[in-house]
């Protein structure tokens, strides 16, 4: 099961969380996907930003990171692999364990 918890801040809330992945992207891209998702201001988008958890106390939280500064076909590319890599986890539940 996938749980999509946008600003996860503490895994304490949440003890059924056996991994926590992180998409990661550079601040500039953030903001002009942003702008464009929303279609708002920049300013209105680093005002979004400025008001999510920062990207240390995320980091801290995640067991996988993957950075998507790329396009979607990479980004699939990158879910596909490490899916593969929880489906290899959820039949050895070792590789679940925090």
């Amino acid at each position: 099961i996938v749980i999509e918890i946008p600003l996860l801040i503490s895994r304490k809330d949440y003890p059924y969380l056996k991994r926590v992945l992180l998409l990661e992207s550079d601040e500039a891209l953030q903001l002009k996907r942003i702008v464009a998702r929303d279609q708002c201001t920049y300013d209105e988008a680093v005002a979004m930003l400025k008001i999510q958890p920062r990207k240390e106390l995320r980091r801290t939280i995640a067991d996988d990171v993957i950075y998507n500064n790329d396009n979607s076909e990479h980004l699939e590319e990158a879910l596909l692999a490490l899916h593969k890599t929880y489906l290899a986890y959820s039949s050895d539940d070792n590789g679940m364990k925090n």
